[in-house]
């Protein structure tokens, strides 16, 4: 009865500690900030603001123009995978305004919490892809694209420590400007934030039409699962077990 009481007192820690060590969970949200820069980087116009609830994709609900830049559409899709790996693609579209400035620049930020990773202390992949096109080949696109990994929800992010920050920029003709870095543990949940900085220059009319996309995604493995403690225990045994019988020959053979 002894042995079987312990069992049960056994079974309910291991699973008590298992509830306790499963990420905590929490509403995900998607933040997007839009600003119009000027040529030294000094903010241009009032900053727009959407949030939208829960994990599903999100397209903003109407076009709307900065003093430079005519947002036609922002689509921001967010993946959580099973295994843990997170994925945020982000597509904007822009045309010019009749007021348009080619030394200002739109810059938009995306931030989507409530990632979450059932197995933390797996070692991941951060990937930063920028990418973008034009609708005629005379006019010039070029985006920086900025892939953050954060941690905490939206409204109160925290910076991992270092950071893990990578800046990639791609021009129209330009190589492929993908970019990925190790990332050593891998937490329960986390945040990942993008920032788009565009810079257009229409060739002769202003009636280009500008895509931008930016695809961040972190790719995590699992955690090394060491081996059952009895296991170890007999695989160090079977050498002594090797030298006994050894002796016992010996001993017989005199």
């Amino acid at each position: 009865m002894l042995v079987r009481s312990l069992r049960r007192t056994a079974a309910g820690l291991f699973a008590a500690a298992a509830v306790l060590a499963s990420p905590a969970r929490s509403p995900a949200d998607t933040q997007i900030l839009v600003q119009e820069l000027d040529s030294g980087g000094n903010p241009i116009g009032s900053q727009s603001t959407f949030l939208n609830a829960g994990t599903g994709s999100f397209n903003l609900p109407a076009p709307f123009a900065t003093p430079s830049f005519n947002v036609t559409s922002i689509g921001v899709t967010p993946t959580n995978n099973a295994n843990g790996s997170g994925t945020l693609s982000t597509t904007v579209l822009t045309t010019p305004t009749a007021t348009f400035d080619a030394t200002h620049s739109l810059r938009v930020t995306l931030t989507s919490d409530g990632f979450t990773n059932l197995t933390p202390g797996g070692v991941g992949t951060l990937v930063n892809d920028p990418g973008l096109s034009t609708s005629r080949v005379q006019d010039i696109n070029q985006i920086t694209g900025t892939t953050e990994l954060l941690t905490g929800p939206v409204g109160g992010t925290s910076q991992f420590s270092p950071p893990i920050v990578l800046t990639d920029t791609q021009t129209t003709g330009g190589l492929d400007a993908l970019s990925s870095t190790n990332v050593s543990s891998v937490p329960g949940q986390y945040t990942i934030q993008q920032t788009l900085k565009i810079q257009i220059t229409p060739a002769g009319s202003l009636n280009g039409t500008f895509t931008d996309t930016l695809s961040s995604s972190l790719d995590a493995s699992p955690p090394p699962v060491p081996a059952p403690g009895g296991l170890v225990l007999g695989l160090l045994a079977l050498p002594a077990l090797g030298l006994r019988r050894l002796f016992r020959r010996s001993a017989a053979a005199a």
